[in-house]
């Protein structure tokens, strides 16, 4: 069994903040990436263990945004710019998709209490096809109707 997992182990107070994959049959383990500004997020396979998804803090905002690292060049590649604080990524079943939650829904209410403003169910579930020639689903359909040839 391979798996990926977050170091969460800290030295002088300090954490490692890295991304291992270790080999259980093996007894070992790899380094896969580490990120200064701090922590990691879910770590997930692609169906077919080509792709591992998982999100992280930034170094400039500390947003958390959508990387993928590719197992067999070890390149990742960021996917979402971190504007927002995206995290949760998980692959569709198919491998298509890629689903994460995203905190970029602002309908600002003005508190009761305490005189300030509350952002209250910023989170929104966010689909990104993972290919150029993915459909999207729900595209709207033209009802248009053709005219008739004399």
């Amino acid at each position: 069994m391979i798996c990926a997992m977050v170091d969460v182990v800290t030295r002088r107070k300090q954490p490692i903040n890295r991304l291992f994959e270790i080999n259980v049959p093996a007894a070992s383990q790899r380094e896969l990436a580490y990120n200064v500004a701090g922590g990691y997020n879910i770590a997930e396979y692609s169906a077919d263990g080509k792709t591992l998804v998982y999100s992280r803090s930034d170094d400039d905002n500390q947003n958390d945004s959508i990387w993928v690292y590719e197992i067999a060049t070890g390149e990742r590649h960021r996917l979402t710019s971190g504007m927002f604080n995206d995290d949760g990524p998980v692959f569709s079943r198919n491998g298509e998709w890629l689903f994460f939650r995203s905190n970029r829904t602002f309908q600002p209410r003005y508190g009761d209490f305490d005189d300030s403003w509350i952002y209250t169910g910023s989170s929104t579930l966010m689909a990104m096809p993972l290919r150029m020639d993915v459909k999207h689903p729900w595209l709207p359909q033209s009802d248009e109707e053709k005219p008739k040839e004399d």
